[in-house]
Order: C-alpha cells, then sequence, then structure tokens
C-alpha cells in the first residue's frame, strides 16, 4: 500500500470510527443519565461491581486474540476460522466460571443481589465471542464505513429496553438487561455486516502462532483492565454500594468519552503501524502524526470535563448524583494521558514489544495497590487519585522504554506531545481564574467551555500550528472520501 493510500486508510477509518463511537457514547450517556434519574446509586454499585467481574473475565480470555490476529502480516480465512473456535471455546470455558463463581464473590462483597447479577450478565462472554473475529476481520480490512452506526443502533435498542423495564421497577434487572441486549443487537448486526463467516476448519500453526501472541497479551490485557477498573469493585468493597454507585457514575462519565477517543485509535493504528513497520521512515512519521493529533484532540478534551463537572454533573443527574463530581474531577485529570498512551501501546504492539506494556502495567497496578494501602482516610476521591497518578507515571515511562527500539523516533514523538499539552496547561490556567458568575451551573458551564475552547485554539495556533494543519488534513481527507463514495453510490 503506497503512503498516500495508508494515509487516506487512516483518516477514513478513523473518522468513522469515531462518528461511530462519538454518536455512541453521547446515546449511551443519555440513556446513562435517564436511567440515573430513574435508580439510585446503589443500584449502580450493584450492576457495576458485576459488570468489572465480567469484563474482566473476558479482558483476560478474548480481547487478546483479536489484536494477535490483527497484527498478522497476511491473515488468510483459516486464520480466521482458527480464532473464531479458539474465541467460543475459551468463551464457553469463562461462562461456566462465571457461573461457579457467582455465590462466593455475592459473600465476598456481602450483596446478595451480586450472584444472580453476574450469572445473567455471565452472557456477555458468550456473545463477546461470537463478535471477536468478525470484529478482526473488518479491523484488518479497514471496513470501519461498512460497519459504522451498529453499535449505535444496538444501543439505541438497549437503551429503550433498559428505560422501560426501569419505569416498571426493576431497577436491577434494567441494568443488566441494558448490556445484555445491547450486545445481542451488536452481534447481530456485525454478522450480517461482515462478509467473512466462520467455517469448520482449524489450522494447528495458526493456533499456535495466535496464542504465542494471546497468552502474554492475554496476561497484559487483565493486568491493565484490573489496574483501570479495579477501583470500581474496591469502592463498593469498601464502602458500600452506595459509595460504589457515585464512583461508578462519575467513571462512567469520563469513560464515555474515553471511549469515544480511544476506540477509534485502537482500531485504526494497530493494522496502520503494522502496515508500515517494515519501513522505517513512514513508521516513524506514522507514530508522530497520530501521538501529536490524539494529544491534541484528547488533552484539552479531558481537561475540559474536569474543569466543567461541578457545573456538568449537577445539569445531568441532580442533587442525589452531587457527590461524584469531585471524583469526576480526579478522573478526567488522569484521562488527560491516556488518549497518547493507547497510542504508544499500539506502537509497542506494531514493534513486537508486548512485553514493555506488560511491565508498565505491572508497575502502574502496583504504584496504585500501594499508594490506596498509604492513604489514611479512604474515601472514593483519594482512591480516584491513587489510580491517576500511576497511569501519568506510566505515561512518561512508556516512550522512554519503547526508544530502546530503533524505529521509535523519541525525540520527534516528545515535541508533538509536549506543543499540545502546554497549550492545554494555559488553558487550564486561564480557565481557573474565571469568578462565578452567580446565575446557575448552565450559565458558568457555558462560560467556562467557551473560553476555554477560544483560549486553546488561540495557543494552539502559535505553538503548535502543525497539529492543527494535520487535523484539518484528516478531515479533508475524510470528507473527500465521503463524497467519492456518495458520487460512486
Amino acid at each position: 500500500m503506497t503512503e498516500g493510500g495508508l494515509r487516506r486508510k487512516m483518516a477514513s477509518g478513523a473518522g468513522w470510527s469515531f462518528i461511530d463511537n462519538l454518536s455512541q457514547q453521547v446515546l449511551s450517556l443519555i440513556i446513562f443519565v435517564i436511567l440515573g434519574r430513574l435508580l439510585s446509586p446503589a443500584v449502580f454499585g450493584i450492576v457495576s461491581t458485576a459488570t468489572v467481574i465480567v469484563l474482566l473475565m473476558r479482558s483476560a480470555i478474548l480481547n487478546s486474540i483479536t489484536p494477535a490476529l490483527v497484527a498478522f502480516p497476511h491473515p488468510e480465512d483459516v486464520d480466521y476460522d482458527t480464532a473464531f473456535w479458539i474465541c467460543v471455546g475459551v468463551g464457553s470455558c469463562a461462562f461456566v466460571i462465571l457461573l461457579i463463581a457467582a455465590g462466593p464473590l455475592s459473600s465476598f462483597f456481602h450483596i446478595g443481589e451480586l450472584a444472580s447479577v453476574i450469572r445473567a450478565m455471565g452472557a456477555i462472554v458468550l456473545l463477546a465471542a461470537l463478535a471477536y473475529t468478525h470484529a478482526a476481520w473488518a479491523q484488518r480490512n479497514f471496513m470501519f464505513r461498512e460497519v459504522a452506526m451498529r453499535n449505535t443502533i444496538s444501543t439505541a435498542v438497549a437503551g429503550l429496553v433498559g428505560i422501560s423495564v426501569a419505569l416498571a421497577g426493576y431497577g436491577l434487572l434494567a441494568l443488566v438487561l441494558n448490556q445484555v441486549v445491547q450486545l445481542i443487537v451488536a452481534v447481530c448486526l456485525l454478522w450480517r455486516a461482515v462478509p467473512w463467516h466462520p467455517r469448520f476448519r482449524f489450522s494447528k500453526t495458526t493456533a499456535t502462532a495466535l496464542m504465542k501472541v494471546a497468552l502474554p497479551l492475554g496476561l497484559n490485557q487483565s493486568l491493565w483492565f484490573i489496574a483501570q477498573n479495579f477501583d470500581t469493585a474496591f469502592v463498593t468493597w469498601f464502602l458500600g454500594p452506595l459509595v460504589g454507585g457515585l464512583y461508578a457514575a462519575a467513571k462512567r462519565v469520563v469513560n464515555a468519552v474515553l471511549v469515544a477517543v480511544d476506540q477509534p485509535i485502537i482500531s485504526v493504528a494497530l493494522p496502520a503501524f503494522a502496515e508500515v513497520v517494515s519501513a522505517p521512515a513512514r513508521f516513524a512519521e506514522a507514530v508522530v502524526r497520530f501521538a501529536g493529533t490524539v494529544t491534541a484532540v484528547g488533552a484539552p478534551l479531558f481537561a475540559g470535563i474536569a474543569l466543567t463537572a461541578p457545573f456538568s454533573m449537577a445539569l445531568l443527574f441532580g442533587a442525589k448524583w452531587s457527590g461524584a463530581a469531585p471524583i469526576v474531577v480526579v478522573l478526567a485529570g488522569g484521562a488527560v494521558a491516556v488518549p497518547t498512551l493507547t497510542v504508544l501501546q499500539q506502537v509497542a504492539l506494531a514493534l513486537g514489544r508486548a512485553r514493555t506494556i506488560l511491565i508498565t502495567t505491572v508497575v502502574q497496578i502496583a504504584l496504585a495497590l500501594s499508594a490506596i494501602a498509604l492513604v489514611a482516610q479512604r474515601d472514593a476521591v483519594s482512591i480516584a487519585l491513587c489510580l491517576t497518578l500511576p497511569t501519568l507515571v506510566t505515561f512518561i515511562a512508556m516512550p522512554l522504554l519503547l526508544a530502546r527500539a530503533t524505529l521509535f523516533p523519541l525525540r520527534k514523538y516528545a515535541l508533538a506531545v509536549i506543543r499540545p499539552l502546554i497549550c492545554t496547561a494555559i488553558m487550564i490556567a486561564v480557565v481557573l481564574v474565571i469568578p462565578d458568575l452567580n446565575h446557575g451551573p448552565l450559565v458558568q458551564l457555558v462560560s467556562v467551555g467557551l473560553i476555554g475552547a477560544i483560549v486553546y485554539s488561540g495557543a494552539t495556533l502559535v505553538i503548535a500550528r502543525n497539529t492543527i494543519n494535520e487535523l484539518l488534513d484528516m478531515s479533508r481527507m475524510l470528507l473527500k472520501r465521503r463524497g467519492n463514495t456518495k458520487a460512486t453510490s
């Protein structure tokens, strides 16, 4: 593939994936706000804890197979067939494990309803096993336009089901069905969109190659998931389901935006880097472009969420969720570095350095646990802070570790990332001196948002003009691609 062709695919893929994920997350957040007003924080605490347990199992067993398959130089149908049956096999085993472990886990958390919720949500692992290989096929073939909006449709259908059940007075069931129905619809739509379908074929050679990458990556995925999510379960266990629900709501708001930003990166970056890793100059350029652009979008976005949290949470959820606002501030502050860190992880996978991700993840978990153990007065905000600081340490350490690979352009990467971070710091400094206008949270939210956007845009024009040009260039490519698609349809 030529450099221009790759850039067009990257721009188109990132654009369609971003549109899909943004619309999905906006709709999902709207549904979450409606359910939050209908249900109590304690119900959210119970379901959020079950979700962490179920998704940990999915992350440990299934999430590693997709990137291992996508990283194949030229995957064939038999490779996808093999991966599919591996997913089905391990997904079935995971489902059985969840059924058995639900009772002991319920006793551990001292929440009687937790066992039935875990058993019901165990279906998520089985459903995900049916979708991962199709998702890998679409990702490897840059088939982002064709599968766009399917997640949004499934979110809408599941939201209607969840809200209807919540209005009928079944709180726990409403949240469980919201997640299970969403995955059922998404799997059906994905199977319809992707032209590849599994056959009864299995290659031992492919299985060996997949597991060689998937096993260490699966361990890393599990540790990374624990590093990012064990706090929700810990807060529920230590402080009870009510505080756990507040914490889960705060994290849900931040993660809604994080997924919308992160998922296009994960979808596009690894196949793009794998395409050019054999050409050092093109690989270095792709890394610098991707890292700079992602930082320019992600850093001010999450800084803005942190700055506006006291006003936005009051508007979205009402008074009973006011305790979640300080948690949002801390979590969003740490998320400033996460999109760029996601790029670095895809770079590490393309370079065959999954061990680097594993090392940084282990260190991050160790730092977080040590910090929590040292906190004298444990509350939800301090626990969030203990999780945030190690993420920032990993953000600094990862490029230094990747610099051992001669292909990683450390100096150019640092320049590309530091400039938008400086612009973000300027925006934060200005916004923090804005006085309280005493006209309610909506007026304050709009004022802070507008001033922050103006300040960041002005600073970027002066300090990081190349980044703006790159964003405009990618936008033009996407619009041109969409125009060509309409013209040929």
